[in-house]
């Protein structure tokens, strides 16, 4: 284990030997990657546009691929921002003709603002269950009665 270690600092060090630049200077990871932002694209502001935009980024999945079912559960929630960005996913999959690779069922939320509790009942499918903290949360899990 220890020489694995060992091996991946060598490489790491040797790395950054690679990217210094004729100063001797290491150049960090936010220059390399401020080196790759087009100034000749348009930023992108719609939500949307952004999910479509690295979707298109991968190479498409294998056709007979697995198809993976996900169990979500959201603590301190907010508004559920996951569950709403796991949807946005699946749209942009779709668009770009990559199939879908995954489904998911939203099973809870743990949430003790009430006006975000009211945002997740509104928007979310009925069936999730919003816990008002993770001590009802916990509780529930123990209850044998309860199925999500």
């Amino acid at each position: 284990m220890a020489e694995k270690r060992k091996a991946k600092v060598d490489a790491t060090s040797a790395e950054k030997r690679q990217r210094a630049n004729g100063k001797g200077k290491a150049i960090s990871k936010k220059s390399e990657r401020l080196e790759k932002i087009s100034a000749y694209l348009p930023p992108l502001s719609d939500v949307h546009a952004m999910f479509e935009d690295m979707v298109g980024r991968v190479e498409p999945p294998d056709p007979a691929g697995q198809l993976y079912e996900l169990n979500i559960g959201t603590v301190c929630s907010g508004t559920d921002a996951p569950v709403f960005a796991l949807e946005l996913l699946i749209e942009a999959l779709e668009s770009k003709h990559h199939g879908q690779l995954f489904t998911f069922k939203h099973l809870f939320s743990c949430e003790i603002e009430p006006f975000k509790q009211g945002f997740i009942r509104r928007n979310l499918p009925r069936p999730t269950v919003i816990f008002r903290d993770v001590v009802e949360m916990a509780h529930a899990a123990c209850d044998p009665e309860l199925e999500m």
